[in-house]
């Protein structure tokens, strides 16, 4: 019996907001963030897997943040590029695995529980992009090795 789900989006509290740095594993919130990149992850196959985000709090600090492909949808329209919000009920689990951010060893997974409110950033406090692109003759290794993205790949099918 499937049940439904629903982000709440009013009545959150702003008393006593932690920054990404004190975040801990099994912190709930709440917590003010910026979403600086959103993208979709796919398998090898291309079946979509999850919505990911680089989040951004008010002293610079930055995070990987993921929903799971079952109840992504719930966020779709919650969370954009460029938005400030309030975030509350959400899961914050250690990883050594998948590390999109070399020097944050934890992932806020938003469920069913995590709560959003869109927040006015009338102080302009937040930078959209904490991180800087580069080309690549101008990349200098970390532990002598690269990391490089591909930002756009093409599939090519093979003639039946």
């Amino acid at each position: 019996m499937a049940t439904s789900l629903s982000v709440n989006t009013a009545g959150i509290g702003v008393g006593n907001q932690m920054v990404l740095t004190d975040l801990r594993e099994g912190s709930t919130g709440p917590i003010t963030v910026m979403v600086c990149r959103k993208w979709d992850v796919t398998n090898v196959n291309r079946c979509y897997m999850s919505t990911d985000y680089v989040v951004s709090d008010v002293k610079g600090g930055v995070m990987h943040c993921t929903t799971r492909n079952n109840i992504a949808h719930y966020f779709f329209d919650k969370l954009k590029e460029g938005g400030i919000y309030l975030l509350k009920g959400f899961t914050l689990q250690r990883t050594d695995q998948y590390r999109i951010l070399k020097d944050s060893p934890y992932v806020i997974w938003l469920n069913g529980s995590t709560t959003v409110k869109k927040v006015d950033d009338t102080s302009g406090s937040f930078t959209r992009y904490p991180f800087l692109f580069t080309t690549f003759e101008d990349l200098e290794p970390t532990e002598g090795k690269y990391f490089v993205g591909i930002v756009y790949q093409t599939y090519r099918r093979k003639p039946d």
